[in-house]
Order: structure tokens, then C-alpha cells, then sequence
């Protein structure tokens, strides 16, 4: 098939009309690898946590996906991206009552120690390389840049959403579009 077939370009177009295709094939190819679960010490007085670990991730830039069990088989998945996972992971360790932080890691902060109090799992997974294909040719995501960590982190977690069929997961991300805390 050539080029003109394949964006349904013909030759009674005109220029501008060529410039602009038809149709764009997007894919995104990535690799979720588990770091481990995110570990909690419990505070002296057996009241509360006094600290998050999370699992050793790495320190450049990539994809991460944090997956909290639910009660009667179900979770909640939040997908992010950073520069750096590691670092950016660590922002979801401290409390946060206000200010200093934004209402998305201040909320996965809650949902963690939440879970990690009443002895869920939540479990962290990375992606750090990928495929992505935009115009019929596949090449290297290239996780250093921003914009390509932010198409692949909604691709991820649209992903996601078309994989949950049976109404199991509770997506975390805003991405998505919906009011996302969990029910008390």
C-alpha cells in the first residue's frame, strides 16, 4: 500500500488537503514491570502508620502504575509519569492535610495509607521503555520527554479502562474525566 492509499489521499486534493491526513494510526507499545508492594511501619502506639516505603524504582524517567486491592476482588489503579519514578513515587509517602501539594497526590497519599492501615496491598509497577507509532513507523518512546511520558500515561491508562470489561477497577487518574475518590 502506498503512502496516498494509506491516508486516504487521492490526486484530485489539493495541497492543503494532502498536508492534512484522513486518518492517524496511533499505537503505544509498553511493558509494565513490578517493582513490589509499598511497605508501611506502624507507629509506636500501634496507632496510625509513621511511614511509607516505597519499592526500589528507578531514578529516570518513565511510567508507573500503583494498584490498590479492594475489598471482594476489585482495586484502584492510579497511572502517573515522571522524570524521575523514583522521586516522583516518593511524593505519595508523606501526609498531606493542606496546601504544598496538589489534590491528586495528596488523595493517592490518603488511598495508600488507607489501604496499608487496614492491610491491603498496594502494589507498584514501572514501564521505562516503550514503542510508539504515529505515522505507519514504529519507533523508541522516548520517555526523556515530557509530552511523549503524558501520551503514553493516558494511553496506559485508557488501556486500562478498555481492559476492565467487568467493572472490577476504580480508576484513580483525572485523565479520564470523573471525580475519582473512593467511597468511605
Amino acid at each position: 500500500m502506498i503512502a496516498n492509499e494509506r491516508y486516504g489521499y487521492n490526486d484530485q486534493m489539493s495541497a492543503d488537503e494532502k498536508r492534512t491526513p484522513k486518518m492517524v494510526l496511533v499505537k503505544v507499545k509498553i511493558r509494565w514491570r513490578r517493582a513490589g508492594e509499598v511497605k508501611a511501619a506502624v507507629s509506636s502506639g500501634g496507632q496510625g502508620i509513621s511511614y511509607v516505603r516505597m519499592p526500589m524504582t528507578v531514578r529516570g524517567p518513565g511510567l508507573y502504575r500503583i494498584s490498590i486491592d479492594l475489598s471482594k476482588g476489585r482495586r484502584a489503579i492510579y497511572i502517573g509519569e515522571g522524570e524521575s519514578v523514583s522521586r516522583r513515587l516518593s511524593a505519595y509517602t508523606g501526609i498531606y492535610n493542606q496546601g504544598g501539594r496538589t489534590k491528586t497526590e495528596a488523595r493517592v497519599s490518603r488511598e495508600i495509607r488507607k489501604a496499608l492501615t487496614e492491610g491491603r496491598a498496594v502494589v507498584i509497577d514501572t514501564a521505562t521503555t516503550g514503542r510508539m507509532n504515529l505515522t505507519g513507523a514504529e519507533r523508541t518512546l522516548q520517555m526523556d520527554k515530557i509530552a511523549e511520558r503524558r501520551f503514553a500515561e493516558a494511553a496506559a491508562a485508557l488501556a486500562e479502562l478498555e481492559q476492565d470489561v467487568d467493572g472490577r477497577v476504580i480508576f484513580l487518574n483525572r485523565i479520564l474525566g470523573e471525580d475519582w475518590w473512593l467511597p468511605e
